[in-house]
């Protein structure tokens, strides 16, 4: 998260553009040969260098790369959270 704070009494928060990549798209390329770092995963899907593969020959994230995936989220949710960003409505 970039900054963060309230106005007219609704919080509000910036953080870096990602792009419009999902975990979705990633996971459909993923296969043997394919790169085990995320960031060029995310590079080679936005610039639609890999194809999607059928579904028996995808591969998962290697566990290394889902721990650091999840934990960065989990962090920057509970950093947001802390500050207010998100309300129940």
């Amino acid at each position: 998260m970039r900054d963060s704070g309230v106005w007219k009494e609704r919080p509000w928060y910036v953080m870096d553009y990602v792009g419009t990549t999902n975990l979705a798209d990633v996971l459909e390329v993923r296969g043997a040969g394919t790169p085990d770092d995320l960031h060029s995963l995310i590079q080679a899907v936005s610039e639609n260098t890999l194809p999607a593969l059928p579904q028996a020959e995808r591969h998962g994230l290697p566990i290394s790369v889902a721990v650091r995936l999840i934990s960065t989220v989990a962090k920057n949710v509970a950093a947001a959270h802390a500050r207010g960003c998100f309300t129940a409505i």
